[in-house]
């Protein structure tokens, strides 16, 4: 739900289904509970009020804790889905940074931020000046123009 693909690269469906056992589990806290219950509201942009009454009874939470997930409207976050009204679900930000395999060592590493993208091209010297101007110009002797290419410190 956090990344928005599941490990293969497609959109996770029956998202439901993969929750129950989890906020069923004693061994997990409340709060990473509650956090989970939070993330799925804000991902399907507002639920079922069945369904949400359904997910906090398999979760066992506090009234205190409830409370804190209705709360969490004040914040613009919509709770609840409207049957009669269908909403044009928004469409996401597209992505500039390139996805590779190579990139990825393990399927939890899903997430690559844009902030890399826009640190590598710094480093390779490939940003647009329109898009990222100087805030002060940088002096002609404090730039060098045999600068090795930067190496990645990870091997």
């Amino acid at each position: 739900m956090a990344t928005g693909e599941t490990a293969e690269g497609h959109a996770p469906k029956n998202i439901i289904a993969e929750m129950v056992p989890l906020l069923s589990d004693k061994d997990i806290s409340n709060s990473d509970k509650l956090r989970l219950i939070i993330l799925f509201i804000i991902h399907k942009q507002g639920v079922q009020d069945a369904d949400r009454r359904q997910l906090l009874d398999h979760a066992k939470i506090t009234a205190e804790e409830i409370t804190a997930i209705t709360n969490i409207a004040l914040l613009g976050v919509r709770l609840s889905k409207s049957t009669t009204t269908t909403a044009a679900k928004p469409k996401s930000p597209t992505k500039k940074a390139k996805k590779r395999a190579d990139d990825v060592p393990y399927e939890l590493s899903r997430y690559v931020p844009l902030m890399k993208s826009i640190i590598e091209g710094l480093a390779n010297g490939s940003l647009s000046k329109t898009d990222y101007p100087f805030v002060k110009e940088a002096e002609p002797t404090a730039q060098s123009t045999s600068v090795a290419p930067a190496k990645s410190l990870r091997t």
